[in-house]
């Protein structure tokens, strides 16, 4: 009805009532257009057009003609903003709706792909036609200012909406990646020139998501590296994302496809690493760790010359590595970046070593880059290169012994991992008194307040008593109490328990006085078999420290294969000890189980009927303890023969039934 009324205004010959009448209609598609826009139908939508288009071809005077265009604009901003907010729709079914939108999947993309290009009011091409031409156009220019700017432009706002689509497209649809790189891949490539700081984040997001989802080769020349944080002009934002863009795309490729362009890498990075805003050096810090690793990977052999592109990576993260007065993440980033380029390329700089370790040992010293340093330090001593250092052992040692006292979990397990290492890969440099220093700190470490604190303590002294085996001489008086504590506990298990029976086997080879075989084996069954007075309950132990005694015996046994004879016999005859307690029993049968798993134990007899006379138990503890024992020991029967000790074991009789038979049966 409304536009009815304005046409038959505009066969009016007053001008005033006509331009009254358009500005009227101007201001109501201003305010109201997006109204227009999604309720009216297309009949009535395309009147309004083929109306104002038809009195713009008329161009009766300026002033109407510049009404009329506003007119237009009004409609088209609405427009966009219409586009968007479908794209926005789009991108939420595809991450909150998969099953439901993947018939359409393939529509959305051709769509987002359209509109992800949709910037009409700029040509792309004439870049570089702009400064021949400013000046021919600087008096159209004083005229249009007025009637259009960039500022209303919202075309961005579309293309912005279209990457994020595609972005959750991308990482929500594994099974399309192929096509996504024939497809999506270019277009966003493509779309790199975007003029929009906005939307240009987003589109690199996009690449870097589809990125994320696989691991191909790279294909690409030179020249597709080469816009990265080396551009002067490029604002902080976008050397950022360009930063994070590059060490996405090192990480997940493999690092032969990018020695043809290191070239062009190395020096861009390094300019970056120097750049004044902490956030550009920190990322480009990140960047360098990751390019050393591609430029001499140590876990697989290439023939890259590495060697003239090792002397920039040095030298300007070495700068970074000494300044103090620096924000804290590109301090801890530099220390780093700098082990990775010692623990990669150190057996090229070995001169420079001498300046580089001393500061290493200084962040050691400091609370705040102590954490990063240690474990700088573990990178470098675990180096298939074998970096020499012997210049800072000597004051490094008790510094990092130090640490095991502080009250810092992740402090201590990183020393922890570090001394460890610094044992196994150096233990000829360590002297005694080094040794010392670790070693006093370790009682506290050891209990079942934190496992896996226990099990480096423990993993360290393995190592330990195999490089330096004179010092553990000294760990019945602190460290083995704690041990054989922790052994009790209902909470040993997993790795711990690993490293507890890996620390017995090594310690059992050393062949120290009251550390042999037997004096090991009397320590760790004594509180089954001299129990400490009851606290209400049946057993000695708990459950769970039955099974982990009986391991730590197994390993002794396994360790000493000549010991194992007499220690099998013991434990039937403890089982077959009418005054033995069920602790003794139940502990017994476990241990023969244990034993029986590594060894073959079908050469005595005894054990088959002993096993099979604890399924009459009255205890039902001893009855499960029996089972497992069944069950770890070698067996070459039959389902059917199974089933028989299934039945019949359950009874005194059945047992009797059954005695004839074990050998068969065994």
């Amino acid at each position: 009805m409304y536009f009815n009324q304005f046409s038959s205004f505009s066969q009016q010959e007053d001008m005033s009532v006509q331009l009254e009448a358009l500005d009227i209609l101007g201001d109501l598609l201003s305010r109201f257009g997006g109204y227009l826009v999604m309720s009216c139908n297309n009949t009535l939508f395309m009147e309004l057009i083929d109306f104002l288009l038809t009195e713009l071809n008329k161009n009766a005077s300026t002033s109407t003609t510049r009404t009329y265009i506003q007119c237009v604009g009004a409609i088209r901003e609405e427009d966009d903003e219409l586009r968007e907010y479908c794209l926005q729709a789009f991108e939420s079914f595809v991450r909150r709706c998969p099953k439901e939108i993947s018939p359409f999947v393939q529509e959305i993309v051709k769509i987002c792909l359209r509109y992800i290009c949709h910037d009409p009011n700029y040509n792309y091409d004439e870049d570089e036609d702009e400064n021949s031409m400013e000046t021919e156009d600087d008096e159209d220019e004083e005229e249009d200012e007025d009637e259009y700017s960039d500022d209303d432009d919202m075309s961005w706002k579309v293309r912005r909406a279209a990457a994020k689509c595609l972005d959750a497209i991308i990482g929500t649809r594994h099974e399309m990646l192929m096509e996504f790189y024939k497809h999506v891949s270019p277009a966003l490539i493509a779309r790199f020139k975007e003029r929009e700081e906005n939307v240009k984040a987003d589109i690199f997001h996009a690449y870097i998501t589809l990125l994320r989802q696989t691991r191909p080769t790279l294909t690409g020349d030179a020249d597709s590296m080469d816009h990265d944080g080396g551009d002067k002009n490029s604002s902080s934002n976008m050397k950022i994302d360009t930063l994070a863009f590059l060490n996405c795309v090192l990480t997940h490729h493999n690092p032969t496809v990018f020695h043809p362009h290191v070239k062009v890498l190395v020096p861009p990075i390094v300019n970056s690493v120097g750049d004044p805003f902490y956030k550009i050096t920190s990322e480009a810090l990140l960047v360098t760790q990751q390019l050393v690793k591609v430029v001499r990977p140590l876990d697989i052999k290439v023939t890259f010359d590495y060697n003239p592109y090792v002397r920039d990576l040095y030298t300007c993260t070495l700068s970074r590595l000494k300044a103090a007065d620096i924000d804290q993440e590109v301090k801890e980033r530099a220390i780093s970046c700098m082990g990775q380029i010692i623990r990669n390329l150190g057996d090229s700089l070995s001169a420079e070593l001498t300046e580089c370790l001393p500061i290493f040992l200084e962040r050691l010293k400091n609370e705040i880059t102590r954490l990063t340093a240690v474990k700088a330090l573990t990178m470098i001593a675990g180096s298939p290169l074998k970096i020499d250092l012997r210049t800072i052992l000597d004051e490094g040692i008790p510094v990092l012994a130090s640490f095991l006292r502080k009250n810092q979990r992740a402090l201590k397990l990183s020393t922890l991992s570090c001394l460890d290492v610094l044992v196994r890969n150096y233990g000829s440099a360590l002297t005694s008194s080094m040794i010392h220093e670790m070693m006093k700190e370790m009682p506290p470490l050891i209990n079942e307040n934190d496992l896996h604190v226990s099990q480096l303590t423990l993993n360290l002294l393995t190592s330990i008593s195999k490089i330096h085996k004179s010092c553990m001489a000294t760990i019945p008086n602190d460290i083995l109490p704690q041990i054989l504590i922790l052994i009790q506990s209902p909470l040993l298990q997993g790795g711990a328990l690993v490293a507890l029976l890996e620390f017995f086997q090594a310690l059992v080879s050393i062949g120290l006085p009251k550390l042999g075989f037997r004096d090991l084996l009397q320590m760790l069954i004594t509180p089954v078999y001299s129990p400490l007075p009851s606290h209400g309950s049946a057993f000695a132990v708990h459950r769970q420290a039955f099974h982990s005694i009986a391991k730590c015996v197994a390993a002794l046994t396994v360790k000493c294969p000549g010991e194992g004879g007499n220690v099998v016999n013991q434990f039937v005859s403890d089982v077959r000890n009418a005054k033995s307690s069920d602790s003794i029993k139940l502990f017994s049968l476990l241990a023969l189980g244990e034993i029986g798993k590594h060894i073959d134990l079908s050469s005595h007899g005894e054990i088959q009927v002993v096993i099979l006379e604890s399924f009459s138990s009255q205890n039902e503890e001893v009855k499960a303890a029996a089972s497992y024992a069944l069950e770890l020991n070698p067996l070459g029967t039959s389902e059917k023969n199974l089933s028989i000790i299934s039945c019949e074991s359950t009874s005194k009789q059945g047992v009797d039934n059954l005695k004839p038979y074990v050998q068969t049966v065994w």
